[in-house]
C-alpha cells in the first residue's frame, strides 16, 4: 500500500507527521484532534526549549513520546513539556522522553 509512514497493511502502524515549528509531529490514529494538543503544546514553549525538542509522538490511549535533540537536554525540560500539555489540553497520560537522561518520563496528569 502506498502512503506516508505506512508500514504493510496494519492500520496500527499508520501514522500521519508534519513539521510544526520545527518539531516533526505524529498521531498514531491520524486524529486531527492529537495534531492540535500537539500543535498547542508547542506554542506555549518558548524558543528555549522548542529548539532542544526534535519530535513529539501522540496517541490518546498512551504515553506520548518527546525526542530530544541530541545533546540539548536541559534540567527542567520535563517540567516544561508537562505544562504545556496541561495547558494545551488539560493533562496527558504520562510522557516518555527520548534522548535524554535514562527513565525520565511525566506521569499522567489531568488538570491544570
Amino acid at each position: 500500500m502506498a502512503g506516508p509512514f505506512r508500514l504493510g497493511v496494519e492500520p496500527e502502524l499508520a501514522r500521519v507527521a508534519l513539521v510544526y515549528s520545527g518539531v516533526l509531529l505524529s498521531s498514531r490514529d491520524n486524529r486531527g484532534c492529537e495534531m492540535q494538543t500537539m500543535a498547542g503544546a508547542v506554542d506555549r514553549l518558548s524558543n528555549f526549549w522548542l529548539s532542544r525538542i526534535e519530535a513529539i509522538s501522540y496517541d490518546s490511549c498512551a504515553c506520548h513520546e518527546v525526542t530530544i535533540r541530541p545533546g540539548q537536554w536541559f534540567a527542567g525540560l520535563d517540567d516544561i513539556v508537562d505544562w504545556a500539555f496541561r495547558r494545551a489540553a488539560g493533562g496527558h497520560n504520562g510522557i516518555r522522553f527520548i534522548g535524554g537522561p535514562e527513565g525520565v518520563i511525566c506521569n499522567p496528569r489531568w488538570g491544570h
